[in-house]
């Protein structure tokens, strides 16, 4: 039998975990997250890279192709104020002074890999064109990093 004090307790208990949960203290942090989601995109263009040197994949290619497509919709949220100032971060501060530029190279890497996994999913019959469409993609990559991202120090 459930009494009004067990059934206080309960309620308080859950409370304090809503509370926990939804604490700004143990909000998600947005450097961490790019962090991970970039290596997410390192880890499938090497796939891709590593395909397209040994033989064509269509599965691979469109797989991977995917995970980068998911990248410009969650990027976009990944740049609250304030989080530029975290040292660990690798963002330049032209993201947040610049941001239409940066807007603009993420909707550019949506078409393109949305471009690619079209391709992907000819097949073997695409095969011929990935390569150009897989560039594409690298050369938003590259656009934003040397734009976007702060160049590490070399000691």
């Amino acid at each position: 039998m459930i009494t009004n004090t067990t059934s206080l307790s309960l309620t308080s208990a859950l409370m304090a975990v809503f509370m926990l949960v939804s604490s700004p203290v143990l909000a998600e942090n947005p450097v961490h997250e790019r962090h991970e989601l970039m290596e997410s995109v390192g880890k499938s263009m090497k796939a891709i890279g590593k395909m397209m040197q040994d033989f064509y994949d269509a599965k691979v290619a469109e797989d991977n192709m995917k995970i980068i497509n998911a990248v410009p919709d969650k990027f976009k949220t990944m740049f609250p104020k304030g989080s530029d100032k975290d040292p660990k971060s690798a963002a330049a501060p032209k993201i947040w002074t610049e941001r239409a530029g940066f807007d603009k190279i993420l909707e550019s890497l949506k078409a393109d890999t949305a471009a690619a996994i079209a391709v992907a999913q000819k097949g073997d019959a695409g095969e011929a064109e990935f390569g150009g469409a897989f560039g594409k993609v690298a050369k938003n990559c590259k656009s934003c990093h040397q734009t976007y991202k702060l160049k590490k120090e070399k000691h």
